[in-house]
């Protein structure tokens, strides 16, 4: 009888110089993180629009030097031109495009921007006062720097 010979099939291994593998493993923890961050990064305002986590609910409007003469700067047009952005993630908002809305206003001298976590932005507008009233005709009011806000 013919025996019959099995042929045993090695794996072949490879290995990486020992400076090689520390890379890698050292490496791979950071990497692996990086991706983490970034794929979370792109995602996290999908979730937070389907869930309404982190959701803005609230907007406060509070504004400081204001006078009881002046009524330029209300709290309540504030809040309606704000409107749009109520219920959109409260990390993914991007603060530059409310600014941008609210600053259209000249009686607005500065705008400051919180987040209060879980679902509020707090915005803290300081107006500009009339210091000086300027007629020529028509009625010009000066803020204290002699600039005109509005006529």
């Amino acid at each position: 009888m013919r025996s019959i010979k099995r042929q045993v099939h090695r794996k072949r291994v490879i290995t990486l110089p020992i400076s090689f593998q520390r890379i890698i493993y050292t490496l791979t923890p950071f990497l692996i993180l990086t991706l983490s961050i970034l794929l979370f990064d792109r995602l996290l305002p999908t979730f937070n629009k389907m869930s309404g986590f982190m959701a803005i609910k609230e907007i406060d409007v509070e504004i400081i030097n204001h006078t009881s003469k002046s009524n330029h700067v209300r709290v309540e047009n504030i809040k309606n031109e704000l409107k749009p952005f109520i219920g959109e993630s409260l990390y993914s908002i991007n603060k530059d495009k409310i600014i941008e809305k609210i600053k259209g206003n000249p009686w607005i001298k500065r705008i400051i921007l919180y987040r209060k976590i879980p679902s509020t932005i707090k915005v803290v507008i300081e107006s500009k006062e009339a210091k000086y009233i300027f007629s020529n005709g028509e009625i010009y009011y000066l803020d204290d720097k002699g600039e005109i806000i509005t006529q």
